[in-house]
């Protein structure tokens, strides 16, 4: 038996308090590991960086024309965590780079202020609806510390290396 619970809810606690109580009574080695995992983007997050992509593509020029909300999100993640350019099947060439679904809360947080210095040099005017929910940086910073805890009930397979 080889089980993974995100301890989030008061219901995952209880049924971790069951398979603790189940794994008692079965006698044996039983290992426990918890490990911390940083929280993904919030929803709040994520409109946020579309809106602000959106403002930026509405009131910036770039490269002689005006680029779809997307390509802002790409450029932004690009400019903090770097892109690869691998070829394409057809000879052309493909921009590969951090996708924000994937990204944790601070990962996010920092996408995001990114985008209000360049917003900032570029005098944009945000329209952003969630005005306000991560505007201070220290705030966003404060919310990704706060980690989630893993715990797996190992098997007996494990306790020889079987992980």
């Amino acid at each position: 038996m080889s089980e993974r619970v995100h301890l989030l809810t008061d219901r995952n606690v209880a049924l971790l308090s069951r398979w603790l109580e189940a794994l008692a009574s079965c006698g044996g080695i039983w290992e426990i590991r918890a490990t911390p995992q940083r929280r993904k983007r919030t929803v709040d997050q994520n409109s946020k960086l579309h809106a602000m992509c959106t403002d930026v593509a509405r009131q910036v020029e770039w490269a002689g024309g005006y680029l779809e909300p997307e390509e802002w999100k790409r450029i932004f993640v690009a400019a903090i965590y770097g892109q690869r350019v691998v070829p394409g099947l057809d000879g052309e060439f493909v921009v590969l780079n951090k996708r924000t679904s994937r990204m944790k809360v601070a990962e996010c947080a920092e996408v995001i202020e990114r985008i209000y210095a360049f917003g900032a040099e570029k005098n944009v005017v945000w329209s952003d609806p969630t005005e306000g929910i991560h505007d201070n940086a220290r705030d966003v910073r404060a919310e990704a510390a706060q980690e989630n805890t893993q715990v797996v009930p190992g098997d007996r397979a494990a306790q020889s290396g079987g992980w």
